[in-house]
């Protein structure tokens, strides 16, 4: 039977395991080579934990998850000019098996459906295709029963 310090002990082992392996996960984003972390000094040729959360505090993270809330005054410039940095981190990341998601939330209400449909069902933008690494993910919210009423 385990107590109740087993238990805890056994949360910061998997809490100390689930932030190396974030860490660990997080250099492939960034321009730093990785290291291997060891929590208790760096025997085995490991990096002490320290040495690994100083990399980490002067490393950079790439967003990978781009929330794009359409209306309608927004304009193509506007997505173009969001949609852009999503491109960049792409081409950044593409030979890393990562995916950037972009999330388009309620479609319906734009008021350039034909840029939507380029990017959603084309996968192009203003004709330049988008690189393979992209997601597109859309919401389009229903008609509410009251609007049609009226």
């Amino acid at each position: 039977q385990h107590t109740s310090t087993d238990v805890g002990r056994a949360v910061e082992i998997i809490d100390d395991k689930i932030s190396l392996a974030f860490l660990r996960r997080s250099a492939l984003f960034l321009d730093k080579p990785s290291l291997a972390v060891s929590n208790d000094g760096g025997i085995d040729g490991l990096a002490p934990a320290k040495e690994m959360l100083k990399w980490f505090s002067e490393s950079h993270l790439e967003q990978l998850f781009f929330d794009i809330n359409i209306h309608a005054s927004l304009t193509a410039d506007d997505i173009n000019e969001q949609l852009i940095e999503a491109k960049r981190v792409a081409r950044k990341v593409a030979g890393l098996e990562i995916k950037v998601v972009v999330f388009l939330d309620e479609i319906n209400t734009a008021s350039v459906l034909g840029l939507i449909k380029e990017i959603i069902v084309d996968r192009s933008l203003n004709g330049d295709p988008l690189e393979e690494n992209i997601v597109i993910v859309a919401a389009c919210n229903p008609v509410r029963k009251s609007s049609l009423s009226q």
